[in-house]
């Protein structure tokens, strides 16, 4: 986990927890002023929910303070767990942009 990661990835959501569900489920959680953005993952041609999304906090210290207290812990009103991972953005398109930029040399 990156120092500076603001964003968790969320997994394994019924089709019925949408955004406005997981944004009334934290803010019950208290971290109705942490939380910046609920990014869930749709099919691109239907439209129907992957079951995952991201999480964005404002910083890395709320984002860490929730995966401790939540990850594995049951969603209020349901029979779920968070599952709870950080997430990595663009980290191979990065990898490959770095070494494009320096001729393949590392």
């Amino acid at each position: 986990m990156n120092d500076s990661s603001k964003t968790l990835w969320i997994g394994d959501l019924e089709n019925n927890m949408d955004e406005f569900f997981l944004k009334s489920i934290i803010s019950a959680l208290g971290y109705e002023k942490e939380l910046i953005n609920i990014k869930l993952i749709r099919d691109k041609v239907t439209g129907i929910p992957l079951k995952y999304g991201f999480l964005e906090f404002h910083n890395n210290q709320s984002a860490r303070n929730f995966y401790q207290n939540y990850n594995h812990r049951t969603i209020p009103n349901t029979s779920k767990q968070f599952k709870l991972n950080w997430a990595v953005h663009n980290t191979l398109n990065h990898k490959i942009s770095n070494m494009l930029n320096n001729n393949g040399h590392q």
